[in-house]
């Protein structure tokens, strides 16, 4: 027999829609047990490697820390992630939960595999590009399942009923199991699911492992009251001022701006050091050199956003699942266009691409006529790496822009900081920016970093932050 309640015809269809969630998660949880630089046990030693105290396990700042500074990963709601992983309810993370991050559902070879290997690389001091593509890749999507499960039930059941829905499903009895819960779907008129289906949804229901899915662990996933979830189900919100705005708006404004301030700046810094790295790789390439990759855009002597355009169309492949628009595509422009001349000239080009330290510009320098200059011709892989680079300053300026435009509305504020940190001349120096960092709270210990976003800072490359550049630097681009 049928359902015929819409309610319940439509919680239905969200089960099935988070099947379809879990089951990408376990191919991502597949492809990580894949790379052979990788296991879970030594990715937990290297994030407690970070802790300020030797305690063996991670709190929920631990946890924050490794998605924003490790993965960069930026204002998602990682509140919830680590609610729905913490089934002891103790506010902590032992290896025993963490590791249900990684464990695939469908691959019972692979779940082999990746405890076999537990440990190999316990003296881990950073982590390879590949592992953090793929790690990065995966914690996306288990922020996608959590939008997902939220935003379709404020959209399709109004004034959902956690506890009455438990009770349908699992037959008033404490448990839902797979017997129950096929009956369901099937009531449901839902006939085209399948047994990988009923799997998936049980998997991510069953987050201990304990073959005992209760109403407590039905409620962590379907929960819509939480406070702190409120913000995901507002289809306004922009990708980064959900969060942040919910906790901050308790303070005072000038408390926001401040608080505002330092996140843009610590994303700044954050992302310039992945960049970085990806331009070291890139560098590093036998074939690859600046001359012949400027050529790939145009063969005039500036590349225009036309020419931007036609890169993306043709030759681009992402190396994740980012979705490059035109905007993206005026983001990197912005970037590259340092003093607003429409056109992205080959000394710009070559700070787009080349990393900052002495070492490489000078390795870039002797290699500028590798292939004489002809129409270039780079293997698929240096291809791959330059895409990378590009791929990496496309998501941190985006990340940076929708901060830009919270902060849209302090342009007098930004423009009063300047003041209040800049010399006689009107000027910013290293010290005084570094005094400001310090006023903010913003972490200065790797220096390097902070040189990174001063150079960025320093458009005209004067050695000084004029009022102009970093007013510049928070114009929002719609």
């Amino acid at each position: 027999m049928s359902i015929t309640n819409p309610i319940l015809n439509s919680f239905g269809n969200i089960l099935l829609g988070l099947s379809e969630d879990e089951r990408l998660i376990d191919i991502g949880r597949e492809l990580l047990c894949q790379d052979l630089k990788y296991d879970p046990l030594s990715l937990f030693n290297y994030i407690i490697s970070k802790k300020n105290y030797s305690d063996n396990y991670l709190t929920y700042q631990d946890f924050d820390n490794f998605i924003n500074n490790d993965l960069r990963i930026n204002d998602q709601d990682t509140q919830q992630l680590f609610y729905l992983y913490d089934y002891k309810r103790d506010n902590v993370l032992t290896y025993d939960e963490f590791i249900n991050f990684f464990i695939p559902n469908s691959n019972l070879q692979l779940k082999r595999f990746l405890y076999s290997r537990t440990g190999i690389n316990s003296d881990i001091q950073f982590l390879d590009n590949t592992t953090l593509l793929l790690l990065n890749n995966l914690f996306m999507k288990e922020f996608k399942l959590i939008e997902n499960i939220k935003t379709r039930i404020k959209l399709q059941i109004e004034n959902f009923d956690c506890k009455k829905m438990f009770n349908t499903i699992s037959e008033n009895e404490s448990e839902i199991n797979e017997e129950n819960l096929k009956k369901f779907l099937l009531k449901c008129n839902l006939i085209y699911f399948e047994q990988e289906d009923i799997n998936a949804i049980l998997r991510r229901l069953d987050i201990n492992r304990d073959n005992n899915i209760t109403f407590e662990d039905f409620n962590i996933l379907f929960n819509t009251e939480n406070d702190y979830m409120n913000n995901l189900l507002n289809p306004n919100r922009n990708y980064t001022s959900g969060l942040i705005l919910k906790q901050l708006n308790k303070e005072n404004s000038n408390n926001l701006f401040k608080q505002l301030v330092k996140k843009y700046f610590k994303i700044f810094m954050s992302a310039e050091d992945f960049i970085e790295k990806a331009k070291v790789d890139l560098i590093l390439r036998a074939d690859f050199n600046i001359k012949d990759a400027f050529l790939l855009f145009t063969l005039n002597k500036n590349i225009t956003y036309e020419n931007l355009i036609n890169y993306f169309k043709i030759i681009f492949k992402p190396i994740s699942n980012i979705v490059i628009n035109e905007n993206d595509i005026k983001l990197l422009m912005r970037r590259g266009d340092l003093m607003h001349n429409n056109y992205i000239d080959e000394n710009n080009f070559f700070d787009l691409l080349i990393p900052f330290e002495k070492e490489y510009r000078q390795i870039s320098e002797k290699k500028i006529n590798l292939n004489n200059n002809k129409y270039p011709y780079f293997n698929e892989g240096t291809i791959i790496y330059l895409n990378r680079v590009l791929e990496s300053i496309i998501e941190n300026e985006r990340t940076k822009n929708n901060l830009r435009e919270t902060l849209s509305g302090y342009l007098n504020d930004i423009k009063l900081l300047f003041k209040n940190y800049s010399n006689k001349k009107g000027e910013i120096t290293q010290e005084d920016l570094l005094k400001l960092f310090k006023d903010f709270e913003i972490d200065t210990t790797y220096i390097k970093l902070f040189n990174l976003v001063f150079i960025h800072l320093d458009r005209n490359r004067t050695g000084t932050i004029e009022e102009f550049e970093f007013m510049d630097e928070f114009n929002y681009i719609i």
